[in-house]
């Protein structure tokens, strides 16, 4: 009777062990299918087919005078996106988990791009040879213990880590988009890349999150903003040098802003681009009515409006 009860407990542990394997097998498979939409390849600095970006930025934006605003917006960004490299590379070692690491990795190219902005303006890196983890801003200093202490308490706190960071990024980001003493157009085009890249990585946490049965409480942006990134979907090509390598001053929707100074074309491609000199084929001028203008090349454009 005793071997038969032993026999019975035996076969309960073991069903229980493989119901628990296959949880966990489930949730990681979960994890990948997420962040299989978080590629590189996706979070706005690259494309199979664009340059370095560095090699965009030299090549396809003028070299404008900073104000000390952007001076000071290029450097505290810099150490934000480290910020986010540093602590998900903590949480990368302890979980083991590719949601970490995948977005590392996009953390690399997001603080690539900022010092590609930081080396054409000649300014100080703010990072130096400081080790991870190690800030000059010393409110980034504070943020990364506080946040790795918090995210070594356990896995769902990990992920609502990760979802703060990426809630004070989206709002930082967009202050500074929104402040009229920021006018470059690199910078607006590589802050608007690191927002966009932010976006996917909120839905990935808040995601993640969910599958715990857990909810993230917004933090930094509005309620209303949250909503509309979290219903939204997966943010996909377009980055700096996708979207602004054919035409430098595009809009959102990959127009050239509207100048009226004489018809505009991209390179080589079509669209309603407004006056801003680029090269290539005929586009439409959408201005004063004036009648026909030629673009740079010598061909005529259509005047529209």
């Amino acid at each position: 009777m005793k071997n038969k009860l032993a026999r019975i407990m035996l076969s309960m542990l073991f069903l229980f062990g493989v119901s628990l394997l296959f949880v966990q097998c489930e949730e990681e498979a979960l994890l990948n299918e997420i962040m299989a939409e978080e590629t590189i390849d996706t979070r706005g600095f690259t494309s199979p087919s664009t340059m370095d970006i560095c090699d965009c930025i030299a090549q396809n934006f003028p070299v404008e005078e900073l104000s000390s605003k952007e001076k000071e917006a290029l450097k505290f960004m810099l150490e934000e996106e480290k910020l986010a490299r540093d602590v998900y590379s903590a949480m990368a070692e302890k979980y083991n988990l590719k949601i970490f690491s995948n977005i590392v990795n996009a953390e690399e190219k997001h603080m690539a791009s900022v010092k590609c902005l930081i080396n054409k303006y000649g300014l100080t890196d703010p990072i130096g040879q400081n080790e991870k983890g190690v800030f000059t801003n010393g409110q980034f200093q504070d943020l990364y213990a506080s946040l790795v202490t918090r995210g070594n308490t356990g896995l769902t706190e990990a992920l609502r880590v990760g979802a703060t960071i990426e809630d004070l990024d989206i709002n930082d980001l967009t202050l500074l988009l929104e402040d009229e003493a920021i006018d470059n157009t690199d910078l607006k085009a590589v802050f608007e890349a690191l927002r966009k890249g932010s976006r996917n990585h909120m839905r990935a946490f808040t995601r993640n999150l969910n599958s715990y049965g857990e909810e993230y409480e917004v933090q930094y942006i509005t309620e209303d903003m949250f909503t509309t990134i979290i219903e939204g979907e997966q943010e996909r090509g377009n980055g700096v040098c996708a979207k602004w390598i054919d035409c430098p001053n595009a809009d959102n929707t990959g127009n050239c802003k509207n100048t009226c100074n004489g018809a505009n074309q991209m390179n080589g491609k079509k669209g309603n681009n407004n006056g801003i000199n680029c090269q290539g084929k005929k586009a439409n001028q959408n201005c004063d009515g004036s009648g026909a203008v030629k673009n740079s090349k010598g061909k005529k454009g259509n005047n529209g409006n």
